[in-house]
């Protein structure tokens, strides 16, 4: 028996399944996240495994977790990343699940359950993994790092957080545990959003045509805005980048023109573009407008980015994915672009590092009704994640950085 058959020998899809529902019954949700108790949760298991783990404080009730099992050689860290909250259940949506989105229970060969495929599924597929790789006693050259963030699904405090401590200064590529059906996702979509606060002139709404009408204008500027892209070439694999009105604040009062009118924008970024080309075509219309109109008067507010990406087909983390996905699954693997933004964008802008996203579950079930993710999923991305390792640390070559000749762990413990 090779040392790839060892390790799948331990990994069962009803023990990944069991860890899942252990995760989905602790209450991660964001807001408020409160992560900190599945934090603890998560490093007494990493430490039961006998790797080094840290809690990072985030903010108050918030915490990463950051495990790492070291390799016999110092060749730096391979990441595997997962985040801890969940999005919360509104009231008209809980009226659609048919279970507890908390009580986690499996039917038909599917674990349903809130954050089952977004994405408590991929971070106990990847404990599961190094637990089984542990268990096969199977020697690496070097290490392997779990980090678990809080916050991916508001802001991303977490990730900027470990990407801005130096916790991460030996990693030398990272696969982020997003719901892809387990295929290959080496491009993601970047994600920039912000405020077009528009002005107006106050007046009674009982003379007709008096003062200047803020919401007016900004209806204006929507059709304006949505009967056109931004300018930026679309990507071979991601397509078009584009821009959506999710909120719009304005109006004082029943009978009062409004002299105000605030539209949040989402905008959806493709590698190669940046937060600002894609403001710039917001100012555009702006500008085209107030040419066309004296009375008319906006200005922008952005509130951040985060960055979108692309790793290289022919690096060793992909070269080494497909193999481990060939392995696992017998077959070629199915490369893609991942739509939505992750803590990838992060380990990729900030530590500069080759970036991969595969995970168990779909993205069309996720942040619904009824979230599930096979069990069938669970184990194959077990073994995935398992073969990584195994791949990774069998390839001559370095696409990262060099390893930091500090030792990071152990740790106090917090």
């Amino acid at each position: 028996m090779d040392s790839l058959d060892r390790v799948f020998s331990h990994i069962r899809g009803e023990r990944i399944a069991a860890v899942t529902s252990d995760l989905i019954k602790i209450s991660s949700i964001n807001p408020p996240g409160n992560e900190e108790e599945l934090a603890r949760w998560t490093a007494d298991f990493m430490k039961d495994m006998g790797m080094d783990v840290m809690i990072q404080p985030v903010a108050r009730r918030r915490a990463n977790t950051v495990g790492k099992l070291r390799g016999r050689e110092r060749k730096g860290c391979l990441v595997f990343s997962g985040h801890l909250d969940v999005v919360p259940v509104s009231r008209e949506e809980q009226s659609a699940w048919r279970t507890d989105p908390f009580q986690p229970v499996i039917e038909q060969g599917r674990l349903f359950g809130r954050g089952a495929a977004d994405a408590k599924g991929g971070a106990a597929a990847i404990l599961c993994a190094v637990e089984a790789i542990q268990k096969a006693r199977i020697p690496i050259a070097g290490d392997i790092m779990v980090a678990l963030s809080a916050d991916e699904e508001g802001t991303m405090l977490g990730v900027r957080t470990l990407t801005g401590s130096g916790v991460l200064r030996e990693a030398r590529a990272v696969v982020v545990a997003e719901p892809s059906d387990n295929r290959l996702c080496l491009s993601s979509r970047g994600q920039t959003s912000g405020w077009v606060n528009i002005d107006g002139q106050t007046a009674h709404t009982s003379l007709q045509d008096a003062g200047v009408n803020a919401i007016h204008a900004a209806a204006r500027f929507i059709d304006r805005l949505l009967g056109r892209r931004p300018s930026h070439q679309p990507h071979p694999v991601l397509g078009e980048s584009y821009w959506t009105v999710t909120m719009i604040h304005g109006g004082a009062g029943e009978s009062i023109v409004p002299d105000s009118c605030g539209l949040h924008i989402d905008g959806r970024l493709v590698p190669g573009q940046n937060a600002q080309q894609f403001w710039d075509d917001v100012e555009t219309v702006l500008q085209e407008m107030a040419e066309a109109d004296d009375t008319f008067s906006a200005r922008i507010n952005i509130l951040g980015e985060a960055a979108a990406w692309e790793t290289p087909p022919d690096s060793i983390l992909a070269e080494t994915a497909k193999r481990a996905i060939q392995k696992t699954l017998g077959k070629e693997p199915e490369v893609m672009g991942f739509p939505a933004t992750t803590d990838g964008a992060y380990f990729h802008s900030q530590l500069g590092i080759p970036v991969a996203i595969l995970g168990p579950g779909s993205l069309s079930s996720s942040h619904g009704a009824n979230e599930f993710v096979s069990v069938e999923q669970l184990e194959e991305a077990a073994r995935i994640y398992a073969a990584c390792v195994l791949e990774y640390w069998n390839t001559e070559g370095d696409d990262g950085k060099p390893p930091d000749s500090s030792r990071l762990f152990p740790v106090p413990e917090q």
